[in-house]
Formats: structure tokens, sequence, C-alpha cells
């Protein structure tokens, strides 16, 4: 009974926080600044070694019930979803509207361009009524030193290791071994485009 009662309290403390990031910190040339003090309102609800800087209309999930633990030097730029539990190292750097699910894990040393969507979550196979069966969470690992591109999507299960570098528009669904380049093939031959004939004789 507690726990939902704490998860109700949470539905309407998280939003009034993150809304108050919006209302008491407008536009302004400082930017770094400003990601600082956004940084410094959810200080008492997030574990982190330095107030990190937060972007414009950053979304954090239940923060009174779900863990979000930062690192030294930590910055999320705009329009960014965290849903915890979460654990950020030093120095990460996570560009637009990256999104980030439960169970996800950034070593240090990370970074993430934008669009990028870790997708934790997943579903059992089901039968042919409901083919979506039970929800599960599969753990995302990102170890240190990592360079992910834009677009990048990331899903459940996946450990990519140290020092690897994931290129722009990529689909990652298997590990990913340390110091590798992975890049999406985009480049593969169809068919030939032919000219329409629309004086053809009938």
């Amino acid at each position: 009974m507690l726990y939902y009662i704490i998860k109700g309290i949470d539905g309407i403390i998280t939003p009034l926080i993150l809304l108050l990031t919006k209302i008491i910190i407008v536009d302004s040339p400082v930017i770094v600044s400003l990601g600082k003090l956004r940084g410094l309102i959810l200080l008492p609800f997030i574990k982190c070694k330095s107030i990190p800087s937060i972007g414009k209309d950053v979304y954090f999930s239940e923060l009174l019930t779900r863990k979000y633990v930062f690192g030294k030097n930590v910055g999320i730029s705009n329009f960014c979803k965290l849903f915890g539990p979460i654990e950020i190292g030093d120095n990460v750097d996570i560009n637009y509207n990256v999104q980030l699910r439960p169970q996800t894990i950034i070593g240090n040393n990370v970074g993430i361009g934008p669009n990028t969507l870790f997708m934790t979550d997943t579903h059992d196979l089901g039968n042919e009524k409901k083919r979506a069966g039970k929800h599960r969470i599969k753990k995302i690992v990102v170890e240190d030193g990592c360079w992910i591109g834009a677009n990048v999507i990331v899903l459940g299960g996946v450990t990519i290791g140290a020092g690897s570098v994931i290129g722009a528009g990529s689909i990652i669904d298997t590990d990913v071994k340390p110091n590798s380049l992975v890049v999406s093939d985009r480049s593969k031959h169809i068919r030939e485009i032919r000219k329409l004939n629309f004086l053809r004789k009938s």
C-alpha cells in the first residue's frame, strides 16, 4: 500500500519539478549556466558526483521512485527523455532528443548523437489473439569511451564494448565487441529506375 501511495505522490511531484525548470529558467545566451541551474533544481532527486548540465524540456520519469545515478561532468541536451533506473558515468555528452529507457547503463567518456533511442522494453511472443505478450525489460550497457552516432537504435539485452563507434542510423540488436566500428549498409543497389514511356502507342 505504501508503495502505491508514494507512486501517487511521485506522479504529482515529478511534473511540478520539471515544470519548475521550465518556468524559472528562461532562455538566455548563458546556456551553460542555465544548464547547471536546471541540474541544481534536480539535484535532490538524482545521485550525482557533480551538478549535471540539463537542457530545455528534458523529461525524467518518476524522480521519487526511480533511481538516477550520474557521474561527474554529465551534459544532457534539449528534449531528452530519461526513464529510470538509469546510470550514467563521468564525462558523458548526450545530444538532443535522446531517449534512455529503464535499465540503461552508460559508462565513462561516452558521446551520444541526437535522436538516438536505447530501447530496453520488449515483449514475449504471445498467442495468435495478441502477439505482444508479457512486457519485459532487457538491460543495455554502453561501456567506457564509446561514440554513438545520430539516429541509432540500440535494442535491449545489448552490450556495446569499450571504445566502440556506432555509425549514424545503425540498429544494434547484438553485442558489439570492444573497439569495433559498426555501420549500417545503406548503399545497397536495389534496381535501376527506368524512364516511363508515356507516349506508348495503344
